[in-house]
């Protein structure tokens, strides 16, 4: 039957503009919509497809409103919902349309559960999953095929996991968290010590914990801390393939994008955003409220919330070949203009 614009506008907090009792039944792009779609705009430069979009409403702010309606790219008749944050909204929207599938309690016979684990009645434990002693899992969880929970780790409430994850011993895990397929928690940091040229394992004796509201991409891997613990905040969100090195912290509310590495013991503020492949050296603060850009490194502290880069953009071949040519003569003309101004000084003096 759908859902109408009076229950999307509740909702999602919206003002609502058009027919209370209007149904839809999906959320779609400008271009693939149908009159039973929610689309969603957030800057002008997708104004000139919402004209020519079938959508049924769309979902956007007070401003690009006034501003579509000026310029004749949408009528009075045009169902919407008007937010501060359309994208969020619009996030909200889809999540009621496509809610995760409902979790069906029961243990599969061919999981193999120590008998010293405790597992919550309502929890749904798929086949080939090993749980070994004094496993905890919580009220509602979802364990796919395939997973491994080391002994002793910890599962919270109504948290999901995809198939073939490995939780390695006392690994810590919060409520309502998404884990993805292949996904490698608590395996042992990069630690070892140098003797006459040879690396001495140094054993890893911290653990893993992770908040609530916590999701992990796909083969993504965080390693146990070495002493201290490795520690993800509440309301995380990592992609996909990314390496988080032992002791790390991250704040709650950072997110990271694929294939960003993270450097040991690396302190991470709240409310961080890094990009794709952003590597971090050890032992490295960031602040709060940071925004790093892809492909970007970072070897230095930063103090200060802020956007920070430190990548080149791509340019045509020749041109960088001839620009790092001068990149390498460097240090050459610093010297001579250090020399120069010394001459000009004595000169001067």
């Amino acid at each position: 039957m759908g859902i109408t614009l009076k229950e999307l506008a509740q909702a999602t907090a919206a003002e609502m503009r058009g027919d209370p009792e209007q149904r839809f039944t999906g959320v779609a792009s400008l271009s693939s919509a149908s009159p039973a779609d929610i689309v969603y705009i957030e800057s002008p430069k997708y104004f000139s497809q919402l004209g020519a979009s079938q959508a049924g409403a769309v979902v956007l702010s007070g401003e690009h409103l006034q501003r579509l309606r000026a310029d004749g790219l949408v009528s009075g008749q045009q169902a919407c919902l008007v937010v501060d944050n359309p994208h969020a909204a619009f996030a909200r929207i889809s999540q009621l349309f496509h809610p995760l599938p409902d979790v069906v309690a029961g243990i599969h016979p061919a999981a193999v559960i120590d008998a010293s684990a405790s597992v919550a009645s309502t929890a749904q434990i798929s086949a080939a999953v090993v749980i070994e002693d004094n496993v905890s899992i919580g009220e509602h969880v979802f364990i796919a095929p395939g997973c491994w929970l080391g002994a002793g780790s910890r599962v919270g409430d109504h948290t999901r996991i995809h198939a073939n994850v490995s939780i390695y011993e006392h690994t810590n895990i919060g409520k309502n968290c998404l884990i993805h397929a292949g996904a490698v928690i608590g395996s042992e940091g990069f630690g070892h010590a140098r003797d006459n040229g040879q690396w001495i394992r140094l054993p890893q004796t911290g653990k893993v914990v992770i908040g609530d509201h916590v999701r992990i991409g796909a083969n993504t891997t965080v390693d146990r801390g070495s002493l201290e613990d490795t520690v993800i905040g509440d309301g995380v969100k990592l992609d996909n393939g990314i390496q988080i090195g032992h002791n790390v912290q991250i704040g709650r509310d950072t997110a990271m994008a694929a294939h960003s590495a993270i450097g040991g013991s690396t302190r991470i503020g709240e409310r961080c955003a890094l990009g794709g492949l952003v590597g971090s050296g050890a032992h490295v603060s960031i602040a709060d409220d940071v925004f790093i850009t892809a492909m970007s490194g970072v070897n230095s502290d930063i103090r200060q919330p802020g956007a920070y880069s430190s990548t080149l953009q791509v340019m045509p071949a020749a041109d960088w070949n001839r620009n790092f040519a001068r990149f390498r003569q460097l240090d050459k003309l610093a010297r001579q203009v250090r020399a120069i101004a010394s001459k000009l000084k004595l000169s001067k003096g």
